[in-house]
């Protein structure tokens, strides 16, 4: 729940909430443009981005219903104009000045709105936020028409199961090697903490004594750990699997990480005939244990092809070209959902100084432009008292670090997805590394049931 001041709350004023609704809309629909535009810059093609954002908590009324309209060309007469959104955001950046409550983001969004309206008039509608932030990133319209080629995946004609095997044992990959033990016809799997592997084990699963065993037994190798970096440790690295990698091998990465250190994994792997898919996904423990994950994945469409079976077994992939766009593919899922949460929390700390409970705002932007999948999520939270998500606030920054480095490489602006990430960054050390995302919200105003 949130914590009031001490001030009496006066009564709720409709044009402020209207405001309030407003400048979540215009946040939403400006940071899900921009960090669009980045993944189209680096290559990827606008439906099976959507598909992938829209299957997660970065899914929103815009994401959902208002950006195929736009990419398309339909009129959107029913849209509201710049100045109308410009407005709005500027009494909800006057409302929190009153009320003592910072709004940054607020802030960001106003001064995109003001480029649109000196750029586009006043009386230009929200198409034009489209063509504001593709130029910002040096693209055209025609951009989003792109689509990679389209791969028909190979479905094991054989019928033969292969021998997988899975290292990291964590929660997340616990749960992805049980499912990839559907598919496989012996698992084998190696962690450094010894009972995940016993645990393992007792359901049918075969252990190893060092990661160099486990790649020589194997026909696909998974790995699911915190970072690129462990990655190439563990495939690479001293005691890693390389001494037992042989040509015809295919690697799965099921980490999330670094598009840059995929496509040099490849290459590196390549050169002693072992194929490589980057296959981050999306969804918890609770999706992988269900079969319901989406894995996004980036690779060669012969390696692809390979993988497809298995990936399947956990629920469904979506392929998004050469390597390196998987791992793209899941950064700009997680920027949008990471922003999401960012601008609920800013909006249910206005909202709540104004005499807004939670479950009002949720109630209120039900249906409409302001509702966020994020804000359906935080007030679920509240309501029933289990976390929002299982992840330390150092991983959920690591991805906003990464979708950040990868916006300045290929020269594509993120305003708000960046400023977000300051205010994580800074939040962390207030709150530690290890903590619980959902302590990024005891900032704003949220507290522990």
């Amino acid at each position: 729940m949130f914590h009031g001041s001490n001030q009496r709350v006066r009564p709720v004023d409709a044009e402020e909430s209207k405001a309030i609704a407003t400048t979540m809309f215009s946040l939403c629909s400006l940071m899900t443009l921009e960090v669009i535009a980045m993944g189209l810059k680096a290559g990827l093609a606008l439906s099976p981005m959507l598909d992938a954002i829209n299957g997660s908590s970065g899914k929103s009324w815009f994401s959902e219903h208002r950006l195929a309209e736009l990419a398309s060309q339909r009129p959107a007469v029913e849209a509201p104009r710049l100045s109308e959104l410009l407005e709005g955001v500027r009494c909800a950046i006057e409302c929190s000045q009153h009320h003592g409550i910072p709004a940054p983001f607020a802030s960001v969004a106003s001064g995109m709105l003001s480029a649109g309206v000196n750029r586009y008039g006043g009386d230009s509608r929200l198409d034009t936020l489209l063509d504001l932030t593709a130029s910002m990133a040096g693209l055209g319209r025609d951009a989003y028409e792109r689509s990679p080629e389209v791969v028909a995946p190979d479905t094991d004609l054989t019928g033969r199961k292969p021998r997988i095997g899975y290292v990291g044992l964590g929660a997340m990959g616990s749960a992805l090697a049980r499912r990839a033990r559907v598919a496989a016809d012996q698992l084998f799997v190696f962690d450094v903490v010894r009972e995940r592997v016993d645990e393992q084990v007792e359901e049918g699963a075969i252990a190893v004594i060092d990661m160099a065993s486990l790649a020589r037994e194997s026909d696909v190798i998974m790995l699911c750990v915190p970072t690129s970096a462990h990655v190439k440790q563990i495939l690479l690295g001293q005691g890693g699997m390389l001494p037992g990698l042989a040509p015809g091998k295919l690697v799965i990465d099921q980490t999330t990480g670094s598009p840059s250190d995929a496509r040099g994994l490849r290459q590196t792997l390549g050169q002693i005939g072992v194929g490589f898919v980057d296959a981050p996904v999306a969804g918890g423990p609770s999706s992988a244990d269900n079969g319901t994950l989406l894995a996004l994945c980036g690779g060669s469409a012969e390696d692809y092809a390979k993988a497809y079976g298995i990936l399947q077994t956990m629920g469904r992939s979506i392929y998004f070209g050469p390597t390196g766009s998987g791992q793209t593919a899941k950064l700009v899922k997680n920027a949008t959902g990471a922003c999401n949460r960012f601008i609920s929390y800013e909006s249910i700390a206005l909202g709540q100084r104004m005499g807004i409970g939670l479950q009002d705002l949720l109630e209120q932007t039900k249906g409409t432009d302001a509702w966020t999948a994020a804000l359906q999520r935080i007030a679920d939270a509240e309501r029933t008292g289990v976390p929002t998500a299982i992840i330390t606030a150092q991983l959920f920054y690591k991805d906003l670090r990464l979708v950040s480095e990868l916006a300045a490489f290929f020269g594509a602006p993120m305003f708000i997805a960046n400023a977000v990430r300051s205010r994580v960054e800074a939040l962390i050390k207030e709150i530690g590394p290890e903590s619980n995302i959902d302590e990024l919200g005891r900032a704003y105003g949220l507290s522990r049931k």
